[in-house]
């Protein structure tokens, strides 16, 4: 039951971010407190998806075929390379860590403040970019908006980052890119909706300084990477998270591109 209270609690609490009941600094607050309950009873992803799913049988939320979609998900989530549950650690999810950084080190959570809508918009340079993602922070966050376009977003002159998107084809996926999915399954015409199918993707980006990415610099190329890709209702983006279960002390380290809609 304890793995069920949380899920719904999480789930709660991030719908009501979605239609500004709470703000996102106290939906976090909050979220975390979530996390430190669940580390208390459970050790581990599995443990925790079982006992939610006896909670969830014992509550009676879904019937027999809602329980089938959610037990089909979370096979998901045990598996997808991309998967929350294979980037984030258990033992880091609830943490006490900040995202403050020494110079070697690699922040676990980045550009969480800031605010974005990918649009599959064309930008002449970065100072177009600038600009518009600049006004759109006060547009959006008003007098809390806060945008310094030449801090250090990331401290490493390349990065990988992976995200979700849909495309007609493998002819989409661009030379930076590589598909995370098995070829064959994912573009499985039973996997087609519409003509379109749903991949994890994972793109090498590089510093255009050849030392770091800055906050516009970041931004700008993620923008330019996914502005061929469909992205569905998911194009606000809320921040990079850190893949935990890799090494990064010796490898390019990888994030996952979180958007909500």
């Amino acid at each position: 039951m304890k793995a069920t209270i949380s899920a719904v609690l999480s789930h709660i609490i991030s719908a009501s971010t979605d239609v500004s009941y709470l703000e996102k600094t106290e939906a976090m607050k909050i979220l975390k407190k979530v996390n430190q309950y669940a580390q208390k009873h459970y050790t581990n992803w599995e443990n925790y998806s079982k006992d939610f799913i006896i909670g969830e049988v014992n509550v009676g939320l879904n019937n027999s075929a809602g329980r089938g979609v959610l037990k089909k998900y979370i096979g998901y989530l045990e598996t997808k390379i991309g998967s929350p549950w294979n980037t984030i650690s258990w033992e880091s999810s609830g943490s006490n860590r900040t995202n403050e950084t020494t110079e070697n080190e690699v922040s676990t959570e980045v550009l969480g403040d800031i605010v974005w809508a990918f649009q599959r918009k064309k930008y002449n340079d970065t100072t177009d970019f600038n600009n518009e993602i600049e006004e759109y922070q006060h547009l959006i966050l008003k007098e809390k908006a806060i945008w310094q376009l030449e801090e250090i977003a990331i401290n490493k002159p390349e990065i990988e980052i992976c995200y979700e998107a849909w495309i007609k084809g493998k002819e989409e996926i661009a030379t930076n890119e590589t598909l995370l999915d098995d070829e064959e399954d994912a573009f499985d015409e039973d996997n087609s909706d519409e003509g379109m199918f749903q991949v994890e993707l994972c793109a090498t980006l590089k510093a255009q300084n050849g030392k770091y990415f800055t906050n516009l610099d970041l931004m700008y190329q993620l923008e330019q990477q996914v502005s061929n890709k469909e992205l569905g209702d998911h194009i606000f983006f809320e921040g990079l998270t850190l893949n935990s279960n890799a090494d990064h002390e010796s490898e390019i380290p990888t994030f996952y591109i979180y958007c909500g809609s």
